[in-house]
């Protein structure tokens, strides 16, 4: 990613949290009942102070009297973005607009207004993509489109606020990349850290699932929880 020397780049976090936070309706084919929604949850979230990775281990007994122990982790969607994500002048001049309708065809959760400025800048917008599509960690759900202008790298970004996937997404927002983040790896998210005391990444098996590590590598041996509460993780989101 090449960045200008005299293009000015500032923090993230407030716009990513207002996103993550935005009321983005309540209907009634919508499954989040009274306040099941993304956005409802997130509204008392003190997302800074939450851990970047959250491990979960469930302890279940099956039919045969056999106990069970089923484990996965989630991303935080607020961590993630803040390590990818900055802004520069002209994502403050088009965040600044008002996006009263989604009427554009060029990208989703854009409007024609919206549209005309990144014209006006240049800027050449790629496939949308949506995380819901693949095995993505994140605990939230995102659609973007990436850009670029001028040959400087950008996201046009959507968090999905609602209960079922296919609506109740967040006007969409333009950022740019920080200065040693990946733009090609944009949605993809590598996790490392421990557990028990051992090494783990979810490199060698990509996604939601973590295996052990050695000095070399992935093993792709499949990571041994002790249950019972007794278990120790410190995970971490790897910079790109």
């Amino acid at each position: 990613m090449k960045l200008k020397p005299n293009r000015s780049l500032t923090d993230a976090s407030k716009l990513i949290e207002s996103m993550l936070k935005e009321n983005t309706g309540i209907h009634f084919m919508d499954s989040g009942g009274g306040s099941g929604r993304a956005w409802q949850r997130n509204e008392k979230r003190d997302f800074a102070k939450e851990p970047q990775v959250k491990l979960d281990v469930r302890e279940w007994t099956d039919s045969d009297g056999k106990d069970r122990i089923d484990s996965g982790f989630s991303v935080s969607t607020y961590h993630y973005l803040c390590s990818m994500l900055a802004l520069d002048a002209t994502c403050k001049k088009f965040n600044k607009m008002k996006c009263e309708n989604w009427d554009s065809e060029l990208a989703y959760g854009l409007s024609t207004k919206g549209e005309e400025l990144l014209n006006d800048v240049g800027a050449e917008i790629g496939k949308a993509i949506n995380t819901y599509n693949w095995d993505c960690p994140l605990d939230q759900v995102l659609q973007f489109s990436p850009l670029t202008i001028n040959a400087d790298e950008y996201v046009l970004l959507q968090v999905h606020g609602g209960a079922d996937v296919r609506g109740g997404y967040t006007d969409a927002k333009l950022f740019t990349f920080k200065h040693y983040s990946n733009p090609q790896g944009f949605g993809a998210v590598d996790v490392y850290g421990t557990i028990n005391g051992k090494n783990v990444s979810n490199m060698y098996a990509g996604g939601n699932s973590l295996t052990l590590e050695d000095g070399n590598g992935g093993t792709g041996e499949e990571v041994e929880f002790i249950g019972k509460g007794k278990d120790s993780a410190s995970l971490w989101i790897m910079e790109s």
